[in-house]
């Protein structure tokens, strides 16, 4: 990663305390019978800062708030709790000019570009678009060229071939190489990518993957890369955030999914991969359904469907902290299962003060 720049603070994104919580609507029945209002808790707590030029991925299973918090940390949700700061600021500033500042430097790519591309718009409008809403003066000529340049670069060469065709006329490979090429125009520092591979085949996953981690390079852009896949957080990125019912489990270098992670949750995520292995070895998988958001279960939202579950579990919460350098977990007993994957020592719980202990 690329020095950090006087006047600039070293953390891009700080999450602190972050919630999003969903009032279902209530049916006239329920009116007329006096029920209580019911919330979805999509996000229920969650911390994290992202450093300058680094890839943060957040890994769960559908409906564990990935995209939810992608969402509210660019302010296109509204947070119910908590806040996230952008360059020190919060997104939920309302001056106009910093919120056009924090839209040219902010972006998000979709998971699916089948949805997010407006079919009634040719391709030259769509990249385009951040340049002509920018509260910038750009002439056409400007215009064309720098969608060219942001096509081109996107993979969708010549550019000229496609500036004037419809999304109708793509695969779903170059719709999703034109919503990188929309993202990227503006050469923004921060990227929520939510899924962005999900719908690809593999050689063209590999190019896109490629793309983002040139940008980075080149531009020192930081991600927020949001996915099922663990096998793919562990290769794009330098730290990986596991979620579960919109709680962060546990978070980490990218090594914790190559075996040293100590949340059972993660345990069985890591043990579901796929392995070369001739011999069978013993998984931690997964059982039952996971719980309502509506209605969590009492302590560890997680104990219901834990292999490791004790009496503690089921009457306290535990919270993320500190179990290792950066490693941070949200487990009663992470001390323990650390021990026992032979992963190191574990650091004791010292806050800030301890520089091992900063996520």
């Amino acid at each position: 990663m690329k020095q950090v720049r006087e006047g600039m603070t070293e953390h891009i994104v700080d999450v602190r305390d972050l919630k999003v919580h969903f009032e279902i609507r209530r049916s006239f029945l329920d009116t007329l019978l006096g029920r209580n209002k019911a919330t979805v808790k999509a996000v229920d707590g969650v911390t994290f800062s992202l450093r300058r030029g680094e890839i943060l991925s957040l890994v769960g299973e559908s409906g564990s708030g990935k995209t939810t918090t992608g969402r509210a940390i660019l302010n296109l949700v509204a947070k119910s709790g908590g806040e996230a700061l952008f360059d020190g600021a919060s997104v939920s500033n309302r001056d106009r000019e910093w919120n056009r500042m924090f839209r040219k430097k902010a972006q998000m790519i979709f998971q699916d570009p089948y949805q997010s591309l407006n079919p009634k718009d040719m391709i030259v409008d769509i990249v385009s678009e951040p340049l002509r809403i920018d509260g910038d003066h750009h002439d056409q000529e400007e215009l064309l060229a720098r969608t060219v340049e942001a096509l081109e670069f996107a993979g969708l060469k010549p550019a000229e071939t496609y500036l004037y065709k419809y999304p109708n006329e793509l695969s779903g490979g170059q719709r999703q190489r034109v919503a990188i090429a929309a993202a990227f125009i503006l050469s923004p520092d921060f990227i929520v990518a939510d899924e962005p591979v999900s719908m690809l085949d593999a050689s063209v996953r590999a190019d896109i993957l490629n793309l983002m981690v040139k940008m980075r390079e080149t531009k020192n852009t930081s991600y927020l890369f949001i996915t099922h896949d663990l096998s793919l957080a562990w290769l794009i990125s330098d730290r990986v955030a596991i979620m579960y019912l919109g709680k962060i489990m546990e978070i980490g270098s990218h090594r914790i999914v190559a075996g040293s992670c100590v949340h059972p949750y993660s345990r069985a995520l890591v043990d579901a991969l796929p392995t070369m292995e001739e011999k069978p070895r013993e998984r931690a998988l997964l059982k039952g359904e996971t719980p309502s958001p509506v209605k969590l279960p009492p302590g560890c939202r997680f104990s219901p469907r834990c292999s490791h579950v004790r009496p503690q579990c089921t009457r306290e919460e535990p919270e993320l902290r500190c179990v290792g350098e950066g490693h941070w977990a949200a487990c009663h007993f992470a001390e323990e299962f650390l021990s026992k994957s032979g992963a190191g020592d574990p650091v004791p719980l010292q806050g800030e003060e301890n520089p091992s202990c900063a996520q």
